[in-house]
């Protein structure tokens, strides 16, 4: 039964179409199919089964509103086709009585299991999303969510004329750091190093693992001076958790402040991969700092 219910569509794909609509459409929606299909069973269609039917408002209120709603519905549903079946009917004797009340009961036992399987689905779906956006080593944003991020700070910087501070920043000898002491250590000293950029700057402001040794940091509207002031309090304490024992790790960091956007936010990303690369040609444990456009 669970297995010809999953078949039949109740699982993300078809809720997809329905993303977006507010609970309140989603409980009279809900309401409105459950009373219409006990309506249809009482009135129009006599001893027809339409438990399948009655599936289809539970799954909705569950995968919209969760697992309470959901459950509610399934009892409703279950009032609703025994006052179907034995109230709107002539002349009702005992044995349809006895029939409509345990057809009652089947119905709110399979909602109910539709219900503890959407809602484990649903739990899943969230866990895994959030999952594929998260470096598993630091915690820190991925660079698929990042450039997710990035696109919508840049819209909305664009939008309201904000200004945008993005700073790359790139760790020298990481790789050593693995073959010397191994790859357990340098997963360490990444989580600390991603720890101590989060608690130093602002609950808005992004940290993201792009690639093995080479970080980003979003600073939504972040202007050139604020982004100094940010950077002059970072660089010493980044110095600080990089310290390791018999290992000289150095970094280089790229800091660029975007007065004005640009055309598109593959370019913020470009422009400041450029500034990197030119800090990592003059030297380690270096920072440089550039607005965009640059004759501003």
């Amino acid at each position: 039964m669970v297995d010809k219910i999953l078949r039949l569509g109740f699982m993300k794909q078809g809720f997809a179409l329905l993303d977006g609509l507010p609970k309140s459409a989603v409980l009279a929606l809900s309401l409105s199919l459950v009373l219409g299909t006990g309506l249809i069973e009482g009135r129009i269609a006599p001893g027809l089964s339409l438990l399948v039917v009655y599936l289809l408002p539970i799954a909705f209120a569950t995968w919209f509103m969760g697992l309470r709603p959901g459950l509610a519905i399934a009892l409703l549903s279950g009032a609703v086709t025994a006052a179907a079946q034995i109230l709107l009917q002539p002349n009702v004797q005992m044995p349809q009585i006895i029939a409509s009340s345990w057809n009652a009961i089947v119905l709110v036992a399979v909602g109910g299991i539709v219900v503890d399987l959407l809602h484990r689905v649903k739990v899943a779906d969230a866990i895994g999303q959030e999952l594929s956006r998260i470096d598993a080593a630091t915690g820190a944003i991925n660079r698929r969510f990042f450039l997710e991020l990035l696109e919508a700070e840049f819209n909305r910087a664009e939008r309201y004329k904000f200004a945008l501070t993005l700073a790359y920043i790139d760790l020298t000898n990481f790789d050593l750091l693995n073959e010397q002491l191994g790859h357990q250590a340098g997963d360490e000293l990444l989580y600390q190093f991603i720890e101590q950029l989060s608690q130093a700057l602002r609950s808005n402001d992004v940290v993201a693992r792009l690639d093995g040794n080479e970080f980003a940091l979003l600073l939504p509207q972040t202007n050139d001076v604020q982004a100094q002031q940010v950077f002059t309090r970072l660089h010493p304490q980044m110095k600080e958790v990089l310290k390791v024992k018999s290992m000289h790790l150095e970094y280089s960091i790229g800091v660029a402040t975007f007065l004005e956007m640009p055309d598109t936010f593959e370019e913020l990303a470009a422009e400041t991969e450029q500034l990197l690369k030119t800090v990592k040609s003059s030297g380690k444990n270096s920072l440089k700092y550039q607005i965009f456009p640059e004759d501003f």
